[in-house]
């Protein structure tokens, strides 16, 4: 139900970035038949949680970029970020899209001064704050990082960050359990598959280019979509540091934006039409089901 609602969400953020619905369910298309997202969607765990509180903030944060500075969505971007804290540490990233969008977006003019439009950051702290201090008392740290260590000492692995690990196997692994690696990460998709994913992606990130030149987007929107997705990536990084984790769960946060940008830049390509879209969005799908029937069902029949 939470991955369902979360798809709903992001079509809202698609719609939001250019205004038209048929970039929204382009954008819906993409995240809710994703496969590692829809093979995660139906275990119970905080990766669905942290991507519907990610989803949210990325939909209302779009939302006062394009529309203006409103109390309401600023306090609901707030509280969707609180969410997203308390569900998963990772999305710690989430709060610099947050305070950069509160000061940056159009609206209120002079009448608003910046330190009463980051008022609603005061929600998101009310609700994460009490959770952190619950954690000193407990673990005597605030992110339970020392305790964490004691747990599960034969996980640790620490390496810096120019380690080679981070040329290779990383990224590799990175990218195809973020396409597509199921169970305990032991039912991968076949190579090929990954790569015809990939170009999926490289196609989209032309147009991407593409889009941005025409102007069928805004410098702001791009500049808050991306955002999100690098600053998520680099949170990834940061836990690898300490543990060999390089899966793509961990992106989940920004899959509102992964959405948007794929459907964006899709749109972008040239001669698109709402033929194409569906075209794109049916052929997810029906790879989608392919994958659970031929991929995931056999294992865990």
């Amino acid at each position: 139900m939470l991955a369902v609602l979360t798809v709903a969400v992001c079509l809202l953020a698609g719609r939001e970035a250019t205004g038209r619905w048929a970039t929204g369910l382009l954008a819906g298309s993409v995240v809710g038949f994703w496969p590692q997202f829809s093979f995660r969607g139906m275990n119970i765990a905080n990766d669905v949680l942290a991507a519907l509180g990610g989803a949210l903030a990325t939909w209302l944060l779009l939302r006062l970029l394009r529309r203006g500075f409103t109390w309401p969505v600023a306090c609901g971007a707030a509280l969707a970020v609180a969410l997203a804290l308390l569900a998963k540490i990772n999305t710690i990233f989430l709060l610099g899209p947050l305070v950069v969008t509160l000061l940056l977006a159009p609206g209120a003019g002079g009448r608003v001064r910046w330190w009463w439009r980051l008022a609603p950051l005061g929600l998101t702290l009310a609700l994460w704050v009490p959770w952190l201090g619950r954690n000193l008392l407990l673990y005597g740290d605030f992110f339970a990082q020392a305790v964490m260590a004691q747990a599960i000492p034969s996980q640790l692995d620490r390496k810096p960050l120019l380690s080679p690990y981070f040329l290779h196997p990383f990224p590799v692994q990175l990218v195809r359990s973020f396409v597509g690696n199921f169970g305990w990460l032991n039912i991968p998709l076949p190579i090929w598959l990954v790569l015809v994913y990939l170009l999926f992606l490289v196609i989209a990130l032309v147009g991407v280019m593409m889009a941005l030149r025409q102007r069928q987007v805004a410098w702001t929107m791009a500049c808050l979509l991306l955002s999100i997705g690098l600053l998520n990536l680099a949170t990834v990084v940061y836990i690898n540091l300490t543990l060999t984790q390089p899966q793509g769960r961990f992106l989940f946060p920004a899959l509102a934006a992964f959405g948007t940008v794929v459907a964006v830049g899709l749109e972008g390509l040239p001669r698109w039409s709402g033929r194409a879209s569906l075209a794109v969005a049916g052929s997810l799908a029906l790879l989608n089901v392919a994958i659970l029937v031929l991929v995931v069902r056999p294992v865990y029949w």
